[in-house]
């Protein structure tokens, strides 16, 4: 099961995958969508959610 959120600035897609414990940051290209995935990612202990505090 994967949740996903964007950041309140729109720069970055946080995607967390229940499965690999892991959540990976995407960065958001301005104009183009296109989303570019970074060389690490976030360990986390089985992920359920993602909450962005503004």
């Amino acid at each position: 099961m994967c949740f996903y959120g964007r950041s309140p600035s729109g720069d970055f897609l946080l995607v967390d995958n229940q499965f690999s414990n892991d959540v990976v940051v995407f960065k958001i290209e301005k104009g183009t969508g296109k989303l570019t995935k970074p060389d690490k990612e976030i360990k986390v202990k089985i992920p359920s959610s993602i909450q962005m505090y503004t």
